[in-house]
């Protein structure tokens, strides 16, 4: 499971079971909260699931992805290598 961020008491992490099956993106946990945050090729990030967090948590949350980002892309890409994953990104849907 790469870890790619412990900030604020915040865990921001993805599941290797999940990188295989599907797109790229990353979980963050505090305790029994936990947020998902599909992260997309062009460094962009949408929020997908929230349990828990409130939204002044979340908005610091996508903040810091956001500030982060180009790392934990880098981070996603080079497990993938290493571990033979294929990069995997979500394609976002047109409006």
């Amino acid at each position: 499971m790469p870890i790619f961020l412990n900030l604020f008491g915040w865990s921001f992490f993805a599941v290797s079971f999940d990188l295989v099956s599907e797109p790229f993106h990353v979980h963050v946990a505090q305790g029994a909260k936990l947020c998902k945050f599909w992260v997309f090729k062009d460094g962009s990030i949408e929020l997908s699931k929230n349990m828990g967090f409130k939204p002044t948590e979340l908005r610091k949350i996508e903040t810091i992805l956001k500030k982060n980002v180009t790392f934990v892309l880098e981070k996603y890409e080079e497990y993938c290598n290493e571990n033979r994953i294929s990069i995997n990104y979500k394609t976002k849907h047109k409006p």
